[in-house]
């Protein structure tokens, strides 16, 4: 998915779409695991941490947002 998929995906969940939200953190799993792993070195306390990112509270939505952007940023440097 591109930046803008990613974006337009991040507003919908901000805004409550739970499908939305459901994409985009089937989306960025696997980015949400290796940080959370790199930063705690324990693949079950990485996966601890990107699970508990599936369900989090209304006010702390504003990541997805974030996330949506450099994630897509990230890939792209890599491919180049």
């Amino acid at each position: 998915m591109d930046k803008k998929g990613r974006k337009k995906l991040a507003e919908l969940a901000v805004n409550g779409d739970t499908d939305a939200f459901s994409k985009l953190y089937g989306e960025i799993y696997k980015e949400l695991y290796y940080y959370a792993l790199a930063n705690l070195q324990n693949a079950e306390d990485a996966a601890d941490a990107a699970e508990q990112q599936r369900d989090p509270e209304p006010d702390q939505l504003h990541f997805l947002q974030r996330a949506a952007g450099k994630q897509t940023e990230a890939k792209q440097q890599k491919n180049e």
